[in-house]
């Protein structure tokens, strides 16, 4: 009997893992596509521009001075 019950409380646990796993994955799918839509509602489209320092440029693109 102790045996089955700890398999059982083992599969209860893995399942609502799984339930919350995937709850908490359509909320994020739910909220991308949300955002999407507020950027897009408002017009914004959002210009990314990235910039390393002169000692580190060289280091991360292959080109040490």
């Amino acid at each position: 009997m102790g045996k089955n019950a700890i398999l059982w409380v083992k599969n209860l646990i893995t399942k609502i893992m799984k339930a919350v796993k995937n709850a908490l994955n359509r909320i994020k799918k739910m909220g991308k596509k949300m955002f999407e839509g507020a950027i897009k509602f408002l017009g914004i489209k959002p210009d990314v521009k990235a910039s390393l320092p002169s000692d580190l440029n060289g280091f991360v693109y292959g080109m040490a001075e």
